[in-house]
């Protein structure tokens, strides 16, 4: 009897083994910080309309820095050996690149993190920032990491370390030590935070406005059959997201907000869905039910659904 115990005891506890390895891992992608790109000189201002944005040199900073590049692989590599899909920062702009030079391009501006973020889809963004400090006789590296999910650019983890004074000066080797020693936390983090979105969807934003006079008051005109759209949307929401439509943050004549809406992970392909291609079904109902108008799509990221409402 108390062999049979043993021997159940330990094919349970192999099979919780075999069910955590099997466990669906979040896709990852490693990204120099802002903070890191401007100590490599590779981050400048820009001013558009009275706003200052970022302009990120990624490849300026993957050739002149040659250890950015190991570092980076260092990390990726704690991460493949716990099971976990990468995306490639260096190689997707590169196929981005490539396909502005194949689409005949010139002076195409744009946000390489936000143009990389749509092409690889990554679940989780890691922002690395360190620097190896010259203490004399001494090393010391410090180093950052923090965890982003993707679509909502919300944080869920980090891990970092104030940096051991040591007499090395490699630092790939440095940095993947002092990731693995602190990575546990950082790691357990990120799949609690993937176990909710598999389960309970992928948290978006849906943001809604009327061009010129497409919709005079989306909370008066019955632009849809019997209701305002701002009647309308919610119930359409209702059933056409994973358990309910969020929360209501705007609701005004031209403009309607809602927040912590939850979409499907997946397709029926097993591709991941953006907010975009998620909204593209609300376009089709609107086209359908609410006479005269056309919903056109203007999202950008990839948690962020944005449509244009006109006739």
């Amino acid at each position: 009897m108390v062999k049979y115990l043993i021997g159940l005891s330990l094919a349970l506890c192999l099979t919780g083994l075999s069910a955590q390895d099997s466990q669906q891992r979040a896709s990852i992608m490693v990204i120099p910080s802002d903070n890191l790109l401007k100590e490599l000189g590779c981050l400048k201002m820009i001013e558009k309309q009275g706003l200052d944005y970022p302009l990120r040199d990624y490849q300026k900073a993957f050739i002149d820095h040659a250890d950015l590049k190991f570092v980076i692989s260092g990390i990726k590599e704690t991460f493949a050996e716990k099971g976990y899909p990468l995306e490639d920062l260096e190689q997707t702009l590169k196929s981005i690149q490539n396909e502005q030079s194949l689409d005949n391009l010139e002076n195409f501006d744009y946000d390489g993190r936000a143009l990389a973020l749509k092409s690889a889809r990554p679940d989780i963004v890691l922002d690395l920032t360190y620097e190896l400090r010259d203490n004399g006789m001494t090393n010391q590296l410090i180093f950052n990491i923090e965890a982003v999910d993707a679509y909502t650019l919300k944080g869920i983890a980090s891990a970092s370390h104030p940096g051991i004074e040591t007499t090395s000066n490699n630092m790939p080797k440095l940095i993947q030590e002092q990731v693995e020693q602190n990575m546990h936390n950082l790691q357990d983090l990120i799949n609690k935070h993937f176990q909710d979105v598999a389960a309970n969807g992928r948290e978006i934003s849906l943001r809604i406005v009327s061009e010129d006079d497409a919709v005079d008051d989306f909370r008066r005109d019955r632009s849809c059959g019997k209701l305002p759209m701002a009647n309308w949307l919610p119930k359409w929401l209702k059933e056409n997201t994973v358990g309910g439509y969020g929360k209501r943050v705007l609701n005004s004549a031209k403009e309607l907000k809602f927040n912590h809406i939850r979409i499907p992970l997946k397709d029926e392909n097993d591709y991941p869905i953006s907010a975009s291609e998620w909204s593209m079904l609300l376009s089709d109902a609107i086209l359908e039910q609410c006479p005269n108008l056309i919903a056109i799509d203007y999202s950008s990221g990839l948690g962020e659904a944005f449509l244009v409402i006109t006739k």
